[in-house]
């Protein structure tokens, strides 16, 4: 009994080995979709988050199957190392040939787009061009003179706060100049003024 206890968790530990290889393929489609759609670090947590849903899934199901439910930790040493064995010696392999499939894949897809569609993108941005160029000019004249007539309205607005402010402080400038020529008329006609002869008929005191 012993012997067939040992040599079923064997067994056990085996395909826990090959369900940890099968999650390092797992994580591979992850970091091949990487490499061919960049995508932002929130979406990497995502993947990541999803990667471990899917690999904690996995282990209670293969728990629930084998060992009714009943955690072991030679199960998860097994998905360990299964997963351990494929990242560094079958998984590099698949990966640097996509990484290489992928660059090749790219360049083949540029070198298409120069060839069979760049020409017509350049064609209808052209045509495009040509056509709404008169129309933009239309508009930007209309506009520009609509900016003419706001300037020369708020020019020559005498209720606009600025301006009223500035047009008072012309009045007072204006009204103290008016005031000091006022004074030195004046004191010029004061000098001009000739002196008040006396009346020879009036008596000495």
């Amino acid at each position: 009994m012993k012997q067939v206890e040992v040599a079923s968790q064997a067994i056990f530990f085996l395909q826990s080995m090959l369900l940890g290889a099968a999650l390092g393929v797992l994580y591979d489609v992850f970091r091949i979709l990487r490499l061919a759609f960049p995508k932002g670090k929130v979406v990497i947590f995502f993947q990541d988050l999803l990667f471990f849903g899917v690999a904690a899934v996995a282990t209670f199901v293969f728990l629930e199957g084998t060992q009714s439910g009943e955690i072991r930790l030679f199960i998860f040493i097994g998905e360990i190392l299964g997963f351990v064995l494929y990242y560094f010696t079958v998984g590099q392999i698949v990966f640097k040939a996509s990484k290489s499939m992928i660059a090749f894949v790219k360049k083949l897809l540029l070198v298409l787009f120069h060839i069979l569609i760049y020409p017509f993108v350049k064609l209808f941005g052209g045509i495009c061009q040509y056509l709404l160029r008169p129309i933009g000019l239309f508009f930007g004249k209309i506009l520009k003179k609509m900016g003419n007539r706001i300037k020369y309205g708020l020019k020559h607005c005498g209720h606009v706060l600025y301006n009223e402010t500035y047009i008072k402080h012309k009045q007072k400038k204006l009204n103290r100049t008016n005031a000091g020529g006022k004074r030195k008329c004046a004191r010029k006609q004061g000098k001009q003024k000739k002196p008040q002869k006396r009346n020879p008929n009036c008596s000495k005191r």
